[in-house]
């Protein structure tokens, strides 16, 4: 077993990793969905500039972020990777009497991106005609009573008041913050997985 000693350290931030390759690679090979599991995304924008490169629109999703709820986070970015056509198993739960609220995340598709608006603004106006509507039904039935179409916008959110504001800005055509909208992609979805945590790297690792 190699020590961790100050050379170690030496090699680990200056050798190469190869990492602009194997992700050339992997695009190359379909690969357009990148999700970085790390306490911090510190590779996002390496990835994003890859696919800028090959020509490629791509999706790259963090599974963490330093000083942000883990669980709000994760939320979010399970929506990035329905949005994105990655298929994703949503089982959300109906909250218990005795549960502190928690975050939600409310999934809407369409035909058309126009459609989708006119989806945002039609849920709008159902929880305000409902507000004995709870959070996680409503996030419940949206996940399980209806097939996803190609436009597809994914909002987290904790309670009625952030959602009903998103929901409006997204009526608009607009992205509110923290959502993710797009339309999938015709051909599927292959998704990479990388684990970058301190110390992954070793020389040659993209080979």
């Amino acid at each position: 077993e190699e020590p961790l000693d100050a050379a170690y350290w030496v090699r680990n931030l200056r050798d190469p990793v190869m990492f602009a390759p194997m992700v050339s690679g992997l695009i190359d090979q379909g690969v357009h969905v990148f999700m970085e599991l790390d306490p911090h995304p510190v590779l996002a924008q390496a990835l994003e500039q890859c696919l800028a490169r090959a020509g490629k629109a791509g999706t790259v999703v963090a599974s963490a972020c330093r000083d942000e709820q883990g669980a709000t986070t994760l939320l979010e970015a399970a929506g990035a990777l329905v949005v994105a056509g990655v298929p994703v198993q949503l089982e959300p739960k109906a909250a218990t009497a005795d549960e502190q609220p928690r975050s939600e995340l409310v999934v809407l598709s369409a035909k058309t991106d126009a459609a989708l608006s006119a989806q945002a603004a039609q849920l709008h106006r159902h929880l305000l005609a409902h507000p004995e509507l709870e959070l996680s039904e409503l996030a419940l039935s949206l996940a399980v009573t209806r097939s996803p179409m190609d436009h597809r916008l994914a909002l987290a959110a904790s309670s009625r008041e952030p959602l009903l504001a998103a929901l409006s800005l997204a009526a608009q055509g607009q992205t509110p913050a923290g959502s993710r909208r797009g339309s999938v992609q015709p051909s599927p979805h292959k998704i990479a997985f990388l684990f970058t945590g301190q110390g992954s790297q070793v020389v040659g690792m993209g080979r």
